[in-house]
């Protein structure tokens, strides 16, 4: 969870330097984390299904697409609101720095953070499959 609440704390930051989203930057932090949380269950699910552990994929359906995508937005919601986790984390990270990131820095992460992932989730689809460096 180390990873996710890095994440969330350089989209937290962002989110408060934002004049948008100063007000309600969960607003902001939650979808950004939530986006790259669900890269990489999709990215597992690939890889389990291009190993043949799992079969044909029918949980992320796109009949199911809606109600997958409030199922992950709910758990990454109540994960960082459940006692103020969200607080808890901004603090600890902050306490860490004697000053707050640039935002040139924290927009420099956080696009990092979504290639990594999204580049997880190619490489796991071209296993499945079974195409380019994965051929039989």
């Amino acid at each position: 969870m180390k990873l996710y609440n890095i994440l969330f704390y350089y989209s937290y930051v962002l989110a408060l330097r934002s004049k948008s989203n100063r007000d309600s930057p969960l607003f902001f932090a939650i979808p950004i984390v939530t986006v790259c949380f669900m890269f990489h269950i999709f990215s597992i699910f690939l890889l389990l299904e291009g190993m043949g552990i799992i079969g044909k994929n029918t949980i992320f359906s796109k009949e199911n697409k809606f109600i997958g995508a409030l199922f992950f937005v709910s758990v990454v919601a109540i994960y960082y609101l459940l006692n103020k986790r969200y607080k808890k984390i901004y603090l600890l990270y902050n306490s860490r720095k004697n000053q707050p990131p640039k935002t040139s820095m924290a927009i420099l992460i956080v696009v990092f953070y979504y290639v990594i992932s999204f580049g997880i989730l190619l490489v796991s689809a071209l296993y499945k499959n079974r195409d380019w460096i994965f051929r039989d």
